[in-house]
């Protein structure tokens, strides 16, 4: 894979295609990659475009930071138990929602209401 070089990387010694992975593992936008290396964001573009391998090191370091989420996702529902990611999960994945589809098999639904005139503290009835 040919080298590419920004004009400044943090970390001289580190691999900057391995800086990028990192980077887009943890999600960053391109925004923040090229601030990274201290570049504009078109530079980052071009380089996107004209380099070989910085595409690919960008899009497999995002792939890998979702498999990552995923898998704590994963780990946070089904291993210890927390309802609020399985139920999460349910809905991502399962089709499952909260909604309950009440149907009346296509008729109108009715509804009223009824006032006990001798009750003067319950003022109204619902019948159904």
């Amino acid at each position: 894979m040919k080298k590419f070089e920004f004009t400044h990387s943090p970390d001289p010694e580190q691999d900057q295609f391995e800086q990028l992975k990192q980077l887009a593992k943890m999600q960053c936008t391109n925004a923040e990659i090229a601030a990274f290396f201290h570049v504009s964001l078109d530079t980052l573009k071009r380089r996107l475009k004209d380099q070989e391998g910085v595409r690919e090191a960008i899009e497999e370091g995002r792939e890998g930071g979702k498999m990552s989420l995923r898998r704590a996702q994963y780990k946070a529902a089904a291993i210890k138990g927390n309802i609020t990611m399985l139920i999460w999960l349910g809905k991502q994945y399962l089709g499952q929602s909260d909604k309950a589809d009440v149907t009346t098999g296509g008729l109108p639904f009715e509804f009223s209401f009824t006032v006990d005139e001798n009750n003067p503290d319950d003022e109204s009835q619902a019948e159904g």
